[in-house]
């Protein structure tokens, strides 16, 4: 039972992923449309604050974490949506589950999938 049970593991970790990465694409397109003066870090770090009901500074600390954590390392390159959005949901998960140590899931790859390479 418990093997069955670490299969499905996984799979609520997937579903977590997309869900999680469609809602804050929905926010991101809600955000830009309310203010299309806002772009790149700091259209990110309204998402961000709206999303985790935080203040804009706090924030841009997020979206520096987010960056420090997938686009410095292995080869420095410009931060991405998707980099801020995987962020993002690996630590809303990790929140929900307090228990885990981690995830079996490249959430990552997930947000990448659903986030347009562009934003």
């Amino acid at each position: 039972m418990i093997a069955f049970l670490a299969t499905l593991f996984p799979i609520t970790e997937r579903r977590f992923a997309k869900a999680a990465s469609l809602s804050i694409l929905e926010l991101y397109r809600q955000v830009h449309a309310a203010q299309p003066e806002l772009t790149g870090r700091e259209l990110y770090a309204e998402v961000v604050a709206i999303r985790m009901r935080i203040d804009r500074n706090a924030a841009r600390a997020i979206v520096l974490s987010a960056e420090q954590s997938f686009a410095e390392w292995p080869k420095e390159r410009a931060l991405r949506f998707y980099d801020v959005v995987a962020y993002l949901v690996i630590d809303e998960f990790r929140r929900g589950h307090p228990g885990s140590h981690g995830t079996q899931t490249e959430m990552r790859h997930i947000a990448a999938k659903v986030i347009p390479a562009d934003l």
